[in-house]
């Protein structure tokens, strides 16, 4: 199985790209040689995505497969298709329109800037094909998929070969552990270097691959069973330009793939950890441990650090690490985060989402439950103004709608419904998590953390702005 590739905010660093936010007309984004993109409106709503989503998880639009791998080998057999090509052509919209192309790969395959391998990745990236452009490539019928399942939390992995007749999918996932991990999970470079990618740092294309893309527009995708499928921009693309791709409002091709990943992954994670019967009676101990323990100076001498320490080595953790904590949870950062090493590498679970890592999305994850459930939080969030800050829109009331609009955006939106949204507009803070919410409601958040979980010996100021460490103190417990 081979998605790997080798080794952001967007250049520009507009918080909005778009052109139609709640109905209202902006302007049209320039492709190609690059002007900035153009500012959108605020959403009127949470659940404003600039077009009207009737369903925001909709079937595959009619003629072609359920992304899932059950349902592309059922959509093969039953259409009689016997090419990879003809799969491609048969792909819904948004797995056409949003792609990545790898250049040199650490693999045997064949790969080039002329015939690199592809990399589709939808408007969500929890299904994902890679496959062979190279005509001389021995697998070149074959289609590499990695899916979430939305069940586990799990990813899985399969390849499709289509010179077999009939077509025949993998049984398991056993040879990509090897490369992808064990669970296995997708490989990608961390923002903002792609080694080996079109547009291997900040999105920019080097010479070779902008004349390579110049070659297809110009007629050269055409005659290619592979690029066939693939929407081009219809103007140049230049030496020095961002990677872009039609369909998308914020179009920088590897920045929005680790966005789009990430969000995924971090799902995934979420998914399997609540899976887990200690998930919920530690929903608070999580976000104290992760996010507030390091806006307390002192925290981690605290009695109160003590008490948490105490708290997780009873239920059989092996030490009070984040790390630990999620061990306990039946995650493993080490291999579910490192999303750009491989299996036998020196494991760096701080993947950069490009505005965030993926800890800070499965806190956001973490906080929006806990928002759905608890009055107490949700009253919290509803007090806090949503302000424009450098890392937030600001175009909410409160940050119980800014956290809404993340979860609708970032998770309820899937497939086409997503594409939709993603072609009218884009908050490029979309993913802040702690920067985007949790900075904005540190103290009455962290002290509720705190007395909800039992915590004693800490001193909580009022008055305190995030930044200003100066009025917090902790004490010793009473005895």
């Amino acid at each position: 199985m081979q998605f790997m590739s080798f080794l952001g905010l967007a250049p520009d660093g507009r918080r909005w790209a778009g052109g139609c936010l709640a109905g209202a007309l902006v302007g049209s984004l320039a492709l190609g040689a690059w002007s900035e993109p153009i500012l959108a409106q605020c959403p009127t709503r949470w659940d404003d995505a600039g077009v009207l989503i009737e369903d925001p998880d909709p079937p595959p639009p009619p003629g072609t497969p359920d992304l899932s791998v059950g349902g592309l080998l059922q959509f093969v057999t039953d259409q009689g298709i016997s090419t990879l090509g003809d799969l491609l052509d048969a792909l819904p919209p948004a797995m056409r329109r949003n792609y990545a192309l790898v250049e040199e790969t650490r693999t045997p395959l064949l790969s080039s800037v002329t015939f690199p391998r592809m990399i589709l990745f939808g408007s969500d990236s929890r299904f994902l094909m890679a496959l062979g452009t190279h005509p001389d490539d021995a697998t070149r019928e074959t289609v590499d998929i990695a899916s979430l399942d939305d069940a586990t939390g799990l990813w899985t992995f399969r390849s499709l070969d289509m010179a077999a007749s009939p077509p025949v999918m993998s049984a398991n996932d056993a040879a990509c552990i090897g490369c992808h991990g064990s669970p296995p999970r997708p490989i990608w470079g961390s923002y903002p270097d792609w080694p080996g990618i079109f547009g291997p740092i900040n999105d920019r294309l080097t010479v070779p691959q902008a004349a390579r893309l110049e070659a297809l527009r110009n007629g050269g995708a055409a005659s290619s069973d592979r690029f066939r499928s693939l929407d081009l921009l219809d103007q140049p693309y230049d030496p020095g330009d961002l990677f872009s791709m039609p369909g998308r409002a914020y179009p920088y091709v590897n920045t929005v793939l680790n966005m789009e990943l990430g969000a995924a992954v971090a799902d995934g994670a979420y998914r399997r950890a609540r899976r887990s019967p200690l998930f919920r009676p530690l929903r608070e101990e999580i976000l104290l441990r992760s996010y507030c323990a390091s806006e307390i100076p002192g925290f981690f001498g605290s009695p109160a650090f003590q008490q948490l320490e105490a708290l997780l080595l009873s239920l059989g953790a092996s030490g009070s690490s984040l790390d630990d904590m999620y061990n306990l949870l039946g995650l493993d950062p080490k291999n579910d985060f490192s999303l750009h090493t491989l299996a036998d590498e020196a494991p760096d679970p701080n993947w950069n989402v490009s505005v965030d890592d993926l800890y800070g999305l499965f806190d956001l994850l973490v906080l929006a439950e806990l928002m759905h459930e608890n009055d107490e939080i949700r009253s919290i969030l509803a007090s806090r103004p949503d302000l424009d800050n450098g890392f937030s829109s600001g175009c909410f009331d409160h940050l119980e709608d800014a956290l809404r609009y993340k979860e609708y955006q970032g998770w309820t939106l899937r497939n086409e419904a997503r594409q939709a949204a993603r072609e009218a507009a884009f908050d490029i803070d979309l993913l802040r998590s702690h920067q985007g919410i949790f900075d904005q409601a540190t103290q009455p958040l962290c002290r509720y953390l705190a007395a909800n979980v039992g915590l004693e010996g800490m001193i909580f100021v009022d008055g305190f702005e995030s930044g200003d460490l100066s009025s917090w103190a902790v004490t010793p417990a009473s005895p």
